[in-house]
């Protein structure tokens, strides 16, 4: 049905009601999700600015519960599928849903994460990074930025640009566009951040 809503098919009315009927029934399908969630942020990108507290509301009233049956700590034991559909649903609210309790949870959690890396599933460093850096403010810009330019891996390197590249804020966003014209960023790398 996303595909149908995107090529004008169907209606945005019955491609939301589909995506709340997920959330209600508690899909537990990651790529189910991948597929509903894709649509929601070329929304994102199309709304003005003064629709996103509803497209926002609609993403936290899906995704909340499923969050709380997920929780942050994986069960021993869990299916690798429900890691990801974790991942994939604690990103979504903390970026598409701006769903502050995710947002400060992020934070906190991947601080804890740098200071000792055994405090964090490896299933979430990558969605909290990308959070943190939607929601960043000055001093978690600063964080992610020094954990780019001292990265001890090839990946962390990209996950921490990448994060620079989320922020909600035009002016950190402004920081990271110029940081890409400079020497400290790989030319294949500021291609994909621009």
């Amino acid at each position: 049905i996303a595909a149908a809503m995107l090529s004008g098919r169907t209606s945005i009315a019955d491609f939301l009601s589909l995506v709340r009927r997920l959330g209600t029934e508690r899909e537990p399908d990651p790529d189910v999700w991948s597929a509903a969630l894709e649509p929601l942020r070329l929304m994102d990108r199309a709304l003005l600015d003064a629709d996103w507290p509803l497209l926002q509301d609609f993403v936290r009233g899906v995704l909340q519960p499923l969050a709380a049956d997920l929780g942050w700590t994986p069960a021993p034991s869990e299916p690798e599928r429900t890691a990801t559909l974790r991942a994939r649903v604690l990103t979504a609210l903390g970026t598409l849903g701006a769903d502050l309790d995710v947002q400060s949870q992020a934070s906190a959690r991947l601080t804890r994460y740098f200071a000792d890396a055994s405090t964090l599933s490896a299933d979430l460093i990558s969605p909290l990074v990308r959070v943190v850096g939607f929601a960043s403010g000055e001093k978690d810009y600063r964080l992610l930025q020094d954990r780019f330019l001292h990265a001890e891996t090839p990946q962390d390197e990209v996950r921490f640009l990448d994060a620079m590249a989320a922020p909600a804020n035009p002016r950190l966003l402004a920081r990271t566009l110029e940081l890409c014209l400079t020497a400290e960023v790989k030319v294949h790398d500021a291609a994909n951040v621009i």
